[in-house]
């Protein structure tokens, strides 16, 4: 598993990971995450049926997935409130678990909602 991998610059480097998946043996899995393509042959790997992608829109939460995650938490919200903690946290499980978090503690959740945003100290702290 490498993790940030789009923080790796080096071109030797990625011509040694190239090197590395093309000779391995078929039963070696790698687990490469970053904010885009690997720097590998990703055209000739995806023809072989060699590579499984999972992009940003499948790592987020639906609508639906949002409303779920919200009442099993314990909070009954309206539509319209969800779907603004849905458009502020833009899907993201982390920041959704941290808004639901502040959303226990508050007497009005839907001004609490309002007020729920990417420098709220909930996010800003995260992951510390």
């Amino acid at each position: 598993m490498i993790d940030d991998l789009h923080l790796v610059t080096e071109e030797r480097c990625h011509r040694l990971l190239a090197e590395l998946v093309a000779s391995a043996p078929p039963n070696l899995r790698f687990v490469l995450a970053g904010r885009g393509d690997p720097p590998l042959p990703v055209g000739s790997l995806r023809a072989a049926g060699r590579l499984a992608e999972i992009h940003e829109a499948e790592l987020r939460f639906t609508a639906a997935e949002v409303a779920d995650y919200v009442r099993g938490a314990g909070l009954e919200l309206p539509e319209g409130q969800v779907e603004i903690l849905r458009a502020k946290t833009e899907g993201w499980p982390a920041a959704l678990q941290l808004a639901v978090i502040w959303l226990r503690r508050s007497d009005n959740p839907a001004s609490a909602i309002r007020q729920f945003a990417g420098d709220h100290q909930h996010v800003v702290d995260y992951p510390q």
